[in-house]
C-alpha cells in the first residue's frame, strides 16, 4: 500500500491500516492499534470511532486485566460488505463469495484448457447471478465489487502451455484490465496472483503474525508474492515473488527456474 499524497488520501490509507490491523489480530482495543499501526493515540480514537459509527468496525466486548478501565475491543463486522474475489489461472478459474471479514459464503472452480476472456466472464456472472442474483445486494453499497487475481504475464510461455499465438495474444495485450472491466457494472480490482496471496496470508493466514515472508503458489506454474516489512513488495514489474521466471544457473548455462 502506497500512502496517500492528499489529505483524503492519507485518510483513507490510515482507515485501511487500522482495518487491517484488526483482522489480523481478530479484534484489537485502540491502545493495540495505536501500538502496531505507529498511528498517534487521537488519531486512532478518531478513526476507530467513524469505523464504528458507520458499521466496519463493532464493539465486540470488553477486555478486563492491568490498570485501568477494561478495554473496549473492536472487530470487522463482516455482515458490512461483501465481495467476489476471482483467481484466473493457466488452467483453471476458482471465484469465491467472501464477507467484508474475509469468510468464504461460496465456492466455485471451473477446471478447463486455457481460458479465454469471454469465457472468465461468462464463469464470474453466472457465479453471481446463482449467489447473489436473489437478494438486494447488488442494488446497496454492502456488494464492494469483484477482484481478479492473475498473473501479469498470462500468454506468456506459449511453449510451455502448448497453446496457440491467438491464445496467447488475447492476455497480452495492454488493454486486458479495460475489456474484463467492461464486462461488469461493479467496480473491479486487479492484482497479480502471487501477491493476492501473499497478501491473504498477511491478513488471515499463516503469516499475520509474520513481517517478512515468501509466499509460495503451486499453480500451473510455481509463483510467489513478497511481504517485507508487512507490506507486499511488489517490484518493478509488479511481480517480484515470480519464480518460475527467476534466472539460474543450471549446467553451466543460464536458464530460468521453470525449465
Amino acid at each position: 500500500m502506497r500512502r496517500g499524497t492528499n489529505a483524503g488520501g492519507m485518510r483513507r490509507y490510515n482507515e485501511r491500516l487500522i482495518l487491517s490491523a484488526v483482522r489480523r489480530m481478530n479484534g484489537a482495543s485502540k491502545a493495540e492499534l495505536a501500538r502496531v499501526t505507529a498511528l498517534s493515540p487521537q488519531a486512532v480514537v478518531r478513526i476507530v470511532d467513524e469505523l464504528d459509527e458507520v458499521g466496519l468496525l463493532f464493539q465486540a466486548g470488553k477486555r478486563t486485566g492491568g490498570m485501568g478501565q477494561p478495554a473496549t475491543i473492536y472487530r470487522i463486522n463482516g455482515k458490512r460488505g461483501y465481495t467476489v474475489g476471482v483467481e484466473v489461472g493457466r488452467g483453471d478459474t476458482t471465484i469465491v463469495l467472501l464477507d467484508f471479514d474475509g469468510e468464504r459464503k461460496a465456492v466455485c472452480r471451473h477446471a478447463s484448457s486455457f481460458p479465454s476472456i469471454d469465457t472468465v466472464l461468462g464463469h464470474i456472472d453466472a457465479f453471481i447471478t446463482d449467489h447473489l442474483g436473489s437478494t438486494d445486494l447488488l442494488r446497496a453499497e454492502a456488494f464492494m465489487g469483484i477482484g481478479i487475481a492473475m498473473p501479469w504475464f498470462l500468454g506468456e510461455w506459449r511453449d510451455e502451455l502448448g497453446i496457440s499465438m491467438d491464445q496467447a495474444d488475447e492476455w497480452r495485450r495492454a488493454d486486458v484490465a479495460d475489456r474484463l472491466q467492461a464486462g461488469f457494472t461493479w467496480p473491479a480490482f486487479f492484482e497479480n496472483d502471487g501477491n493476492a496471496a501473499a497478501l491473504a496470508q498477511l491478513l488471515c493466514g499463516a503469516g499475520a503474525d509474520l513481517q517478512n515472508f515468501l509466499a509460495i503458489n503451486i499453480g500451473t506454474f510455481v509463483g510467489g508474492g513478497l511481504v517485507l516489512g508487512g507490506r507486499v513488495h511488489q517490484g518493478r514489474h509488479g511481480n517480484a515473488g515470480a519464480l518460475a521466471s527467476m534466472p539460474v544457473c543450471a549446467a553451466g548455462k543460464s536458464d530460468y527456474l521453470i525449465h
